[in-house]
């Protein structure tokens, strides 16, 4: 689905596999497999690191967008770039340009009081990516995918280098920028497939194939968690709630929300179900490569970690204690180490996937 203001070319040396419809894609392609595909399963199956996008909320007054471009450039020390390549660099620069966007829109005359003024989005690529690299795949992704009026900028100081990205919701077209769920499951596919063509080995798989059900934690939480010695984490308002609703379910298993743990349930079975359909299809593959990755498929489904939610893992622990038996690891993420990821001050989290 493309919308309007957005341009839906995308690399021409990659075809797209969207990470929403990754299994399905791969059931429905002719076999034997084409390279693509194949190599698609192949970075599945070796839990290659994730490309990670992160939208944040709309700003909505000249002020926000003034704060947000002084934050993402650390107030005028780091220079900004636009959808034209111009470099702009300090802070009169950035008070510039928002004063521009402000002026722009209230030349909008079907603007809405109160409406947006700029989307953010974080684009993030895996711990020890080259920063050279990272930086040449944004800029060929956002110019390849849009056509809205933007600023980007660069954060190497921590492991995983990152661009944070603000857009003027209004096109030149008149065209408002709306994300919805699918736009942003289909950016981080093509975010991902551009970081491969610049050397970066990446995927975009969703939550739900890596056996992790719902979203993943708000960013501000998990950084203030972060912060924190992990005997001192539970003091935080979130994780004590959390945690008496897990010593709840463990007194007293009738305490758990059947809904949610249904949910979970279904998530697991379909999940077990595309993967295992998919590795049917493969054995009978005329080709010995698909067969081998059929076997692989089965091996990644067997061993894969158990489904279920903070909560029940929690509550689960309790149990164990309670009974004498020592505290189980946390499951760790099929994807290996959680990543650092820093959002903007609009917050915002990752999409079910």
């Amino acid at each position: 689905m493309s919308r309007a203001g957005r341009s839906v070319q995308g690399d021409p040396k990659d075809v797209e596999i969207l990470p929403a419809r990754f299994a399905e894609t791969l059931l429905r392609a002719p076999l034997p497999l084409g390279p693509l595909h194949r190599a698609a399963l192949r970075r599945f199956l070796q839990r290659v690191p994730e490309a990670v996008t992160l939208a944040g909320k709309g700003v909505r007054t000249a002020a926000g967008v003034r704060k947000h471009l002084g934050y993402i450039s650390r107030y005028g020390e780091l220079p900004l770039w636009d959808e034209a390549g111009l470099r702009r660099q300090g802070r009169q620069d950035v008070a510039d340009l928002a004063r521009d966007w402000a002026c722009a829109e209230r030349l909008d005359s079907l603007r809405r009081a109160g409406g947006v003024m700029a989307r953010p989005l974080t684009l993030t690529a895996p711990p020890g990516s080259d920063p050279m690299a990272v930086r040449q795949a944004t800029a060929a992704f956002l110019r390849a995918n849009y056509r809205f009026d933007y600023v980007y900028t660069f954060h190497t100081d921590r492991p995983h280098p990152h661009a944070h990205v603000l857009f003027r919701s209004l096109a030149p077209d008149g065209a408002r920028l709306i994300w919805s769920p699918e736009d942003l499951q289909r950016d981080r596919g093509r975010f991902a497939a551009f970081l491969r063509a610049h050397g970066i080995e990446v995927q975009a798989t969703p939550r739900r194939l890596r056996h992790q059900p719902g979203r993943s934690a708000p960013p501000r939480l998990w950084r203030i968690s972060q912060r924190l010695a992990p005997a001192h984490q539970m003091e935080l308002i979130t994780f004590r709630a959390l945690a008496r609703e897990a010593a709840q379910i463990a007194g007293s298993p009738s305490q758990m929300d059947p809904e949610r743990e249904a949910r979970v349930e279904r998530a697991r079975q379909r999940t077990q179900g595309e993967l295992l359909a998919l590795s049917k299809r493969l054995t009978s593959s005329p080709d010995a490569l698909d067969r081998e990755l059929a076997n692989d498929l089965r091996a990644y489904v067997a061993n894969a970690p158990e489904m279920m939610t903070e909560r029940r893992r929690l509550a689960r622990q309790i149990r164990n204690r309670l009974d004498g038996r020592d505290f189980e690891p946390a499951p760790q993420c099929v994807t290996g180490k959680p990543r650092a990821r820093e959002p903007s001050p609009s917050g915002g989290r990752e999409p079910e996937g």
